[in-house]
């Protein structure tokens, strides 16, 4: 879900163009749908994520990325353990907003759960976007690649 916000976040701010958003699970089992739930909320904001699929956080994944966001502290610290070199572009997405806590996954829960779930990323993304933009580097890493830099799998 945070992943399809951000998208629409960025397509409003005219920066869908230059930045790639990515979704990927720590614990991630590959290849599934998101939960009804999450698509139920999502169609409620007019976004979809029927051509969703899960995947795994892996060395090759993160060495495409600019940033990485992460919903809780324990994600951070597994993704810092196993990819050390990647650390530096870990963040909480709650501190983009205020004060850093772990995001609750309302996996398993009520529609409901997911709409107050959506809610609360629309609300951090929105009033955090100055400062995630700020976090980013100004030339995106896609572009940096079609130019000929290769980055290396972090931990890989």
């Amino acid at each position: 879900m945070a992943a399809a916000l951000f998208r629409d976040l960025l397509e409003r701010h005219g920066g869908d163009r230059e930045w790639q958003v990515s979704s990927a699970g720590t614990w991630a089992e590959p290849g599934l749908p998101a939960s009804s739930g999450a698509r139920a909320a999502m169609i409620e904001r007019g976004l979809s994520l029927e051509a969703h699929r899960s995947q795994p956080v892996t060395g090759d994944l993160l060495a495409t990325q600019d940033i990485v966001l992460v919903m809780g502290a324990g994600q951070a610290e597994a993704i810092g353990a196993e990819f050390p070199g990647v650390a530096s572009r870990v963040h909480l997405l709650s501190a983009l907003a205020g004060p850093a806590y772990d995001i609750s996954d309302p996996i398993g829960g009520t529609n409901a759960a997911y709409r107050v779930l959506a809610d609360e990323l629309r609300g951090i993304l929105e009033r955090g976007y100055a400062k995630l933009v700020s976090l980013l580097p100004a030339t995106p890493r896609a572009r940096r690649e079609a130019d000929g830099e290769r980055p290396e799998p972090d931990g890989a």
